[in-house]
């Protein structure tokens, strides 16, 4: 028996910004009887944006400037409440009108802990995404607060002092509590088969699942191989509820997994919702095929999803906003991998549609939403 417990860890990605000046207040020739005198210009940096993610976008705020050339929120809109304790990821869009680089620090309002600084948050990041902090989900609760300090060491001249020190809130969405999602993996070994319990491995598996769906930390134990009275069972599905209905705790997810059968040709079933689901798995010489995508969609069901339309699905949800499997023109971010989802390229995991190159199998918000509400309510 395994036992592994993840939890978010703390970084915080490279902000530059670039500007014109030099030393402290910019620079200016000495030379006091110098006719050449040259005066560094003092530059302009305003914040225009700030976008946060917990995988999906969760919301976005548009600055502008008050009388005292201040920078106050314009407009936010919230697109789905926020996850208590799971990861964020905030990007931030600046104008500016000169050329070199200036120093960004974020620390949590009110406190002197300042963010740590770590390489670049995906290699793929576009657009109008400019500077990317990803955020430790202990730090992520009600009333969190974060400070952005544009040139903290006042090593250029702006030409408006302070205008960018700007607190960014996030005390007015409403708040989902997560908690730990407990999982207990069984694999199932059918005569003369070559899956074994080392094959299994939590990481691969549970990699979909932490970044599409809307859960904070979790537990997964790995029973040892179960073979006796397997002649019972079609599915591994079925051994794992049958497991689930002996011996199961408050809520605990079973999972089985077993070696793809003939008479099954493979696939995953699922209770929905329910605590138990399955999915049989390719063994080939080099290793096993253990399709993360297929377990976060089995888990889908028993957080009460149904299938989005596209590619033959059948038993579709009537109310899912999108055709063909798509999310339209949300964006989202792989945390761990990393990796950004641009808009128009992807796929909700709940479908049947497979990815094609630039594309990326991911989650709509509808059905995060959906799956954060029934998980909490449970």
């Amino acid at each position: 028996m395994r036992v592994a417990l993840l939890s978010a860890v703390l970084a915080l990605n490279t902000l530059v910004l670039f500007g014109c000046g030099g030393g402290s207040g910019g620079s200016v020739v000495d030379e006091e009887d110098d006719e050449s005198f040259v005066y560094t210009p003092t530059i302009d940096i305003q914040l225009v944006s700030a976008t946060v993610h917990q995988g999906v976008e969760m919301l976005h705020s548009t600055y502008k400037r008050d009388d005292n050339n201040q920078a106050i929120v314009d407009e936010t809109t919230w697109h789905v409440p926020k996850v208590d304790q799971r990861r964020m990821f905030l990007t931030l869009e600046f104008t500016q009108d000169c050329c070199r680089v200036v120093d960004i620090e974020v620390e949590k309002a009110g406190t002197s802990t300042k963010l740590d600084v770590v390489e670049s948050p995906a290699f793929n990041l576009t657009g109008d995404y400019t500077h990317a902090f990803s955020l430790d989900g202990e730090h992520v609760g009600e009333g969190l607060q974060l400070q952005i300090t544009v040139d903290p060491d006042d090593e250029i001249r702006q030409k408006y002092d302070g205008a960018n020190d700007v607190v960014i809130g996030f005390k007015d969405g409403e708040l989902l509590g997560s908690g730990v999602f407990k999982i207990v993996i069984v694999p199932v070994i059918f005569e003369d088969h070559t899956l074994e319990v080392d094959d299994i491995d939590e990481e691969i598996l549970m990699t979909y699942v932490r970044e599409r769906l809307p859960l904070s930390s979790y537990e997964v134990e790995i029973r040892d191989e179960w073979t006796e009275e397997i002649e019972k069972y079609n599915h591994p599905s079925e051994y794992a509820y049958k497991l689930w209905l002996e011996e199961s705790g408050p809520g605990e997810y079973y999972y089985g997994i077993s070696e793809e059968l003939e008479e099954d040709h493979g696939g995953g079933r699922a209770h929905r919702p329910g605590y138990t689901a399955g999915h049989t798995v390719s063994v080939f010489t080099d290793g096993v095929s253990l399709r993360a995508d297929h377990m976060a969609h089995e888990l889908g069901h028993n957080l009460s999803l149904y299938h989005v339309p596209g590619c033959g699905a059948e038993g579709v949800d009537p109310d899912y906003p999108y055709d063909d499997n798509y999310i339209g023109e949300e964006t989202g971010w792989c945390m761990w991998e990393p990796l950004f989802v641009d808009e128009g390229v992807g796929l909700d995991l709940m479908g049947y549609c497979t990815p094609q190159v630039g594309e990326e199998n991911f989650i709509s918000r509808y059905n995060y939403e959906k799956s954060a509400r029934f998980y909490e309510e449970r």
